[in-house]
């Protein structure tokens, strides 16, 4: 059965097949408050350091709050930055007109993606030397920096580059005449569990 909704109290459509009129927030709804957003933001930048910048993450479509609707409130908030998951997510928001900078936090890796990704100005998440260079031709033949991020992995296994790999070649990706990068992270595998986190791991990457 194909049922037709429209996210308002008391505006809703009926189902001609049935000839059931059914309001969406009978049983549960979701009702977002734009200046809450703001407000939290601007609470969460209240502990961190001026220099340190706030990336609001908005990815499935705002978590399912409207991904245009959340980001605006967010950067009214303070937020410097915003993390999507897709290279689609990230030209949706510049469609609607979102300016700030962007970091696509999922795998982006083909010559023609990287190459949308730097026309939408977006920041790939880079986790192969070959995704470096790739991005450093594509900056130096618009004669412009490519912005992007680099992961390591530490653990979950998905995206990043290996920890010994990362220390071995940063040093050369970080000579690249034309990529800039904004920013170093990683997903850590055992956020939650402080008893069976790898603390040697992080141990080794702060000391290297």
């Amino acid at each position: 059965m194909q049922l037709g909704f429209k996210n308002i109290k008391n505006n809703f459509k009926v189902d001609n097949n049935h000839l059931i009129a059914i309001d969406p927030t009978q049983r549960a709804w979701i009702e977002v408050n734009g200046n809450a957003i703001s407000n939290n933001v601007r609470q969460i930048r209240s502990s961190l350091k001026s220099k340190c910048k706030f990336m609001a993450v908005v990815k499935a479509d705002g978590y399912g709050h409207d991904a245009k609707f959340v980001s605006e409130y967010a950067i009214r908030g303070g937020a410097d930055q915003l993390g999507v998951a897709t290279l689609q997510e990230g030209i949706y928001l510049r469609s609607e007109g979102i300016k700030i900078p962007i970091l696509i936090l999922g795998n982006v890796y083909t010559k023609k993606d990287l190459s949308i990704c730097f026309k939408n100005n977006l920041m790939p998440t880079i986790s192969s030397m070959r995704e470096c260079l790739i991005c450093n031709n594509i900056g130096k033949k618009y004669k412009k920096n490519f912005y992007l991020h680099l992961k390591i992995d530490t653990g979950m296994s998905r995206l990043g580059f290996s920890i010994d790999e990362f220390i071995n070649i940063f040093d050369a990706i970080n000579s690249f005449h034309n990529i800039s990068i904004d920013g170093i992270y990683s997903h850590l595998a055992t956020a939650d569990e402080d008893e069976y986190l790898n603390k040697e791991i992080v141990i080794h990457i702060y000391k290297s």
